[in-house]
């Protein structure tokens, strides 16, 4: 089955309009080609404050695996140094299971 990476962020206030900018322009493009995804989303939760949701999906468990040991090292480093302790985040792999489509 197919697997997502998925990475939630929480920004601070006022660096949300940069980060935004930053990720649709640089991260996303950039981490998309890096780690060989099929497809990368992101997007904004409705939660307050809003969340930032970032996913990258893998044709299977062993290709995500292998992208994010392989890439995830220099792109959270380059990360960690545009914004430092502004964003937390969290991240988590998700093997899928089940797909419904219309």
């Amino acid at each position: 089955m197919s697997a997502l990476f998925m990475i939630i962020s929480d920004i601070d206030e006022d660096a949300h309009a940069d980060f935004d900018q930053w990720y649709q322009h640089e991260h996303l493009p950039q981490a998309h080609q890096a780690f060989g995804s099929s497809k990368a989303q992101r997007g904004w939760t409705d939660a307050a404050p809003p969340l930032h949701v970032a996913l990258y999906h893998f044709p299977s468990l062993e290709q995500a695996q292998q992208a994010i040991d392989e890439q995830l090292p220099t792109l959270g480093a380059e990360f960690d140094r545009q914004w430092g302790d502004k964003v937390r985040r969290v991240r988590h792999v998700l093997t899928m299971k089940q797909e419904l489509l219309s």
